[in-house]
């Protein structure tokens, strides 16, 4: 048992009640979304969302069908349309979504939906928005239009640009910066 002990504590074994003494390091086990959620806040989850996401659009730049392409175009056109904070925010979400699926990265867009689940359990301590909708000047319209543009041209950098200036004006309006 001594033995045993030892090395586990080197790492070169790992046991587990009722499982058994396996070699190698013990695997990592990945959080639920509802404890992650309640490790983190809204400005780490929107740090998150900067290290992930202009990667993502830039891929998408270099990857997107035509198809996939014009799926963009339309969800924004429907965040332009909402007639709802709600119904907005559902577009947008499925705009992101869709930019990381159109990146065909399969490992990243697993990262982006636990992203998404994990944003939905955080507590954003936010006020709602001014009026029922999002006014014809919300900035996300021209940021997406920037972004889905520069995917449509094949300009990944300009592509990835976009969304971090987009990000950061999401973040200052979260922290009050705005």
């Amino acid at each position: 048992r001594k033995g045993l002990s030892v090395l586990e504590s080197e790492g070169r074994l790992w046991r587990g009640v009722g499982q058994g003494t396996f070699v190698g390091a013990k695997p990592v086990k990945a959080p639920g979304v509802v404890a992650l959620a309640t490790k983190t806040n809204p400005v780490q989850v929107m740090r998150a969302r900067m290290a992930l996401e202009p990667e993502l659009v830039n891929l998408a730049a270099l990857n997107a069908t035509d198809d996939e392409i014009a799926q963009l175009k339309d969800l924004s056109a429907r965040c332009k349309s909402a007639m709802t904070w709600r119904e907005y925010e559902m577009y947008d979400a499925r705009l992101h979504r869709e930019i990381a699926v159109a990146a065909h990265n399969a490992v990243l867009l697993a990262l982006v939906d636990l992203l998404t689940e994990v944003r939905r359990t955080v507590t954003w301590g936010r006020q709602r928005q001014k009026g029922d909708k999002p006014p014809e000047s919300h900035h996300s319209f021209t940021d997406h239009d920037l972004i889905i543009d520069a995917i449509a041209h094949r300009e990944p950098i300009k592509a990835s640009n976009a969304m971090r200036q987009h990000l950061q004006k999401v973040e200052d309006r979260l922290v009050g910066r705005i």
